[in-house]
C-alpha cells in the first residue's frame, strides 16, 4: 500500500522498486512497531515527495495505534473496520495537496479511506 500511495504521488516503478525501506524490524525503536507487523517505510530523504510509513493494523499494531493517537478520540471511528494505517509527513504546497488527494482517492476506489488532519479533524472522501 505505501508503495501504491508513492505512485500515486507521481513517484516511478523503478525510482520504488530502487528505495530502501524500513520493516518492523528495521524501523527505529522509537516507533515501536510490533515484530511481525506488515510494515512499510519510506524517507523523503530518497528524492520521495512525502515520509510514508504503512502498516497493516493487526492486533498488536492496532493496540500501538490507540495508544500513539490516544488524545484523538476520534481515532477509533477512522480504524473501525480499517485494514491498514498510512502515516504521511509531506511539504505543505499546492502540488503536494494534488498528489496526496489524486493518491488518496485512487486508494479510496478499491478501500474504505478515512484520515485526520493536523488539527485532529476526522476526514472521508
Amino acid at each position: 500500500m505505501a508503495e501504491r500511495f508513492l505512485a500515486g504521488m507521481g513517484v516511478s516503478a523503478e525510482e520504488i522498486a530502487n528505495a530502501q525501506f524500513r520493516s518492523a524490524a528495521t524501523e527505529e525503536p522509537g516507533f515501536a512497531i510490533p515484530r511481525g507487523t506488515d510494515y512499510h517505510g519510506y524517507e523523503a530523504e530518497q528524492g520521495f515527495p512525502a515520509w510514508i510509513r504503512v502498516g497493516q493494523l493487526d492486533e498488536a499494531y492496532r493496540a500501538r495505534t490507540l495508544a500513539d493517537y490516544e488524545g484523538y478520540p476520534q481515532i477509533n471511528d477512522a480504524l473501525f473496520g480499517a485494514t491498514h494505517l498510512i502515516r504521511l509527513v509531506y511539504g505543505y504546497n499546492a502540488d503536494s495537496e494534488r498528489r496526496v488527494a489524486e493518491s488518496v482517492q485512487g486508494l479510496a476506489s478499491d478501500h474504505p479511506v478515512a484520515w485526520l488532519d493536523d488539527a485532529g479533524a476526522l476526514h472521508r472522501p
